[in-house]
């Protein structure tokens, strides 16, 4: 399942990976290429699907963190 992720941009044509990338507000240049495209929608995937640029700052972890300060 890593695998696919890590390939999904991959099948996608230039025009999906900039709109994809414009409607998170992720600015790309007119110039960009393939891989300069896929590489900034791979960096940006775990921001797009959980709010934030690290694992650490999910929702689910900050919770759990939280739990066990109470705790």
């Amino acid at each position: 399942t890593d695998a696919a992720k890590d390939t999904t941009f991959d099948t996608w044509s230039d025009s999906d990976l900039k709109h994809y990338l414009d409607s998170y507000g992720v600015p790309n240049y007119q110039g960009s290429t393939s891989n300069e495209l896929r590489a900034m929608a791979k960096k940006q995937a775990n921001y797009f699907r959980y709010g934030t640029s690290t694992p650490q700052g999910t929702i689910f972890q900050r919770l759990k963190g939280g739990f066990q300060w109470v705790m």
